[in-house]
């Protein structure tokens, strides 16, 4: 968004949304790995500007394609793992 407000071309739009889509998938899974290991997201959440309705549907938004459910509940705007998935995310975030 910022480099094609800035009138950059094509391949700085690109590398901007590659850069963009990386650091969202960084938060989720160092998001992933603390609700794992029982740790409180809240601040990090606040500190990244995000909220958490949105990063578990975010979240549940990938889950969903590769498991077909979603992994990641959000009730009072806390973040909670859903415990049927435990295991899966546990080995997915070892392949990573």
């Amino acid at each position: 968004d910022i480099a094609r407000r800035l009138g950059g071309d094509e391949t700085e739009i690109a590398e901007a949304e590659n850069i963009k889509e990386e650091t969202s998938m960084d938060i989720h899974m160092e998001i992933l790995k603390d609700l794992l290991e029982g740790k409180d997201v809240d601040q990090k959440l606040k500190d990244s500007h995000l909220m958490p309705e949105i990063v578990a549907d975010q979240i549940n938004e990938t889950a969903y394609e590769t498991i077909g459910d979603m992994i990641v509940e959000c009730e009072d705007n806390t973040l909670k793992i859903v415990e049927d998935y435990k295991d899966e995310i546990l080995k997915l975030l070892e392949g990573l």
